[in-house]
């Protein structure tokens, strides 16, 4: 992070190296915790106290929660294979400048169509996994189903069919519920489908009790919204 300011630098790529790959993340720099940095190493080592620190101080506890931000907002790039270098010092040509230039000569080596096909499902394959690792698990399966007025039911038939169906994940609001409950209405009415009537749980009741902006729709959500305002 210091080095970062001292090149003048916004974001970095921080990477972990092993012998088998490599993992690659973007650290952006934080400003607040260079300043606690750079305050707390002149305070003990240029200090007055000449003595060594017997607690931490203040400025500690708000450096961990500093960098635990950092680590949080950082963004995963990806994890690749690791890659060696080689050495060719015996094969070195003479040079005037201060680094070693080795010989230029490569094995002839065509490519090939097996090579690149096999590169591009392991690249499939990365993607996929990439995607796994970020995504948001589904909590749970919310259904549409259509059905008729009389609703009628017996162990033959079935009184309602599945038109479509979404994945929720862990919090779905009140906005996003209406912008999906009429894109259903949409495609229902396009082919040919009348739907007077709509039901759902409880929980989005305020589906009917509010309109898209916010705006009571009855006079007990009128009455709520009178008693928050006061």
């Amino acid at each position: 992070m210091l080095e970062m300011r001292a090149l003048g630098c916004k974001e970095c790529l921080f990477v972990c190296w092993s012998e088998e790959s490599s993992t690659v993340f973007r650290v952006r720099i934080k400003q607040r915790l260079i300043a606690l940095i750079l305050n707390e190493t002149m305070d003990v080592y240029y200090g007055d106290n000449k003595t060594a620190p017997s607690r931490l101080s203040v400025r500690t506890k708000e450096m961990k929660v500093l960098c635990k931000e950092v680590s949080e907002q950082s963004e995963f790039i990806g994890e690749f294979p690791s890659v060696y270098g080689t050495v060719t010092i015996e094969n070195s040509k003479p040079s005037a400048g201060p680094y070693v230039v080795g010989d230029e000569k490569r094995a002839d080596e065509d490519t090939r169509v097996d090579d690149l096909l096999q590169a591009l499902l392991l690249s499939l394959k990365a993607r996929k996994e990439v995607y796994q690792l970020s995504r948001k698990k589904a909590s749970e399966i919310i259904p549409i189903l259509i059905s008729t007025l009389d609703r009628t039911f017996n162990a033959e038939t079935g009184h309602a069919v599945p038109i479509g169906y979404f994945l929720r994940g862990y919090s779905l609001s009140t906005e996003t519920m209406r912008k999906i409950a009429d894109d259903f209405m949409q495609l229902c009415h396009q082919n040919g489908l009348h739907v007077p009537v709509q039901t759902f749980d409880g929980q989005w009741m305020n589906l009917v009790t509010r309109d898209c902006n916010g705006n009571p729709l009855t006079k007990l959500q009128l009455q709520k919204r009178c008693l928050e305002r006061g």
